[in-house]
């Protein structure tokens, strides 16, 4: 199945990977600030590195289901598939 230039409109404006976005970069800016101020050095690493805290991949997960739930509704059972695989 090929993609037109439609669906790739639709997939940067979809609100669920827009919030999940957000969420990994919110939390991945405030790594690198967090590592700035405890170490007084940048580390280019520290953004596009994995591990440490905020994580980044939870921030991601937490901020696409509780996008899940705005929009479906918080008793939906797609709300509840991504609630499940967040708390995993």
């Amino acid at each position: 199945m090929e993609l037109s230039a439609n669906s790739w409109t639709d997939f940067f404006r979809n609100p669920v990977i827009f919030s999940g976005f957000w969420g990994w970069f919110i939390a991945q800016c405030m790594k690198v600030a967090l590592g700035i101020v405890r170490e007084r050095r940048f580390n280019f690493k520290w953004f596009v590195g994995s591990g440490g805290m905020p994580s980044s991949h939870a921030s991601l997960v937490m901020a696409m289901s509780t996008a899940v739930g705005i929009r479906v509704g918080f008793i939906s059972p797609l709300y509840a598939v991504a609630a499940i695989f967040a708390f995993i």
